[in-house]
């Protein structure tokens, strides 16, 4: 029961992953996950786990180049890096 529990987290957030990254709705999200998952004849878990692996490894590598940016050209800072200011 725990693992069917994991596999359907790993799956919604896979979902999630495509959803966002092609500007589709959660069915298509699930149509196209279940679809490629028969078409490697791999389990739809195994295909949501290196969705979201290869999600993970994009936002670090975009990590990275700002945090390189930064430290290449001090002058220039992303907002994202700059502390928030408090409104008073």
């Amino acid at each position: 029961m725990k693992r069917t529990l994991e596999a359907r987290k790993v799956i919604e957030r896979a979902k999630g992953i495509l959803q966002h990254r092609h500007s589709i709705t959660e069915e298509q999200a699930y149509l196209d996950l279940r679809k490629e998952s028969r078409r490697l004849r791999r389990p739809m878990r195994d295909l949501a786990e290196a969705i979201v692996l290869a999600e993970e490894l994009h936002r670090k590598g975009k990590k990275e180049d700002l945090v390189r940016d930064r430290i290449e050209r001090p002058g220039r800072t992303c907002s994202i890096l700059q502390p928030r200011r408090e409104v008073t």
